[in-house]
């Protein structure tokens, strides 16, 4: 006579071990994605006081070439942007326009640089007979 099978378990849910390897997966799969979002806030916040960096060299800039021409002079100052401090760092020297070595007494370069960043900007302030005008 033949004897009876066992009956066969009925698999119902998962195993505490299935369910904790779904849960180490996620985290991973959790951890992953924070350290994206991270990298990905830290760069806009960089980009942000970049931002904010090259206002304040442009506004300065400004500032300078609003200086009357006979005063225009060579400076410093400290500028904080987020938790940061900048040198802006500015020079004036005479330029020669037409390519023939020597300076022009009426014409002017004015060079602004963030020490810290070597960012620069630069003007060619040009007066002839006192007329301020910016190249």
């Amino acid at each position: 006579m033949r004897r009876p099978k066992p009956p066969e378990k009925a698999r119902a849910g998962f195993t505490l071990i299935e369910a904790l390897l779904s849960v180490v997966i996620l985290g991973g799969m959790a951890a992953a994605v924070s350290a994206l979002y991270m990298s990905g806030l830290d760069t806009v916040e960089a980009q942000g006081d970049a931002m904010l960096l090259d206002s304040q060299m442009r506004s300065r800039m400004e500032q300078i070439l609003a200086t009357p021409f006979a005063s225009l002079a060579d400076g410093n100052e400290v500028v904080t942007v987020g938790d940061d401090s900048y040198t802006l760092t500015w020079t004036v020297a005479l330029t020669d326009l037409d390519g023939d070595t020597v300076a022009e007494p009426d014409a002017i370069t004015v060079v602004l640089t963030a020490t810290e960043t070597g960012d620069t900007l630069e003007a060619i302030v040009v007066d002839p007979q006192d007329f301020l005008g910016k190249i």
